[in-house]
């Protein structure tokens, strides 16, 4: 399948001279995707979803689907856009926070393993160093954002200015990105 830009309507937001500046950026990008070879290339799954996808999961969905259209007059989706975190605090109010940990717990705590579960998160990466950034850093660090940092390249536990462990971080050539997230929002 080919896709072609239309740029026709473009023109009251980008001059062609712009446009022409910005090509060999989103050609190089464009390349970097169908390669599968950039940052966050284990992350594409969605380039070939039209047609390579779990067709047992999409069974069940739409088997669950068919069930509450049976049991249901109403059905109600918190959404904030794009994301499945409205949804998701839906069930947790409903559920509570950890209805899909649980028998895990139970089964750590049977196994005599409970004291393993209680370890503050940021002790499973001890063999990151840690820093502390300022209040800008976490400002950005909280909105998903990639922020300025001097240092050497590598991965870090990264804390904000109050101590809370906000994120594990790969900084590379001055830029301090988000690999995982563990602050509240």
């Amino acid at each position: 399948m080919s896709v072609v830009l239309n740029t026709k309507h473009l023109s009251s937001f980008i001059s062609e001279e712009e446009y022409a500046a910005i090509y060999p950026q989103v050609e190089a990008a464009h390349k970097q995707l169908e390669a599968k070879n950039g940052p966050g290339s284990d992350f594409l799954g969605w380039m070939t979803l039209p047609r390579d996808y779990d067709k047992e999961e999409f069974a069940r969905i739409k088997a669950a689907a068919a069930k509450i259209r049976e049991d249901s007059d109403v059905l109600v989706v918190a959404g904030i856009g794009g994301s499945y975190l409205g949804a998701r605090a839906v069930v947790e109010a409903v559920k509570g926070m950890y209805h899909n940990e649980l028998e895990d717990v139970q089964a750590a705590a049977d196994r005599g393993e409970a004291e393993r579960l209680l370890l503050p998160v940021d002790a499973y990466f001890r063999d990151h160093p840690a820093l502390t950034v300022g209040l800008r850093e976490e400002r950005a660090a909280r909105n998903g954002a990639a922020f300025p940092w001097r240092g050497a390249d590598g991965t870090y536990r990264v804390y904000g200015p109050a101590g809370d462990f906000l994120l594990l971080g790969e900084l590379e050539r001055g830029r301090m990105r988000t690999v995982k997230s563990f602050y509240e929002v």
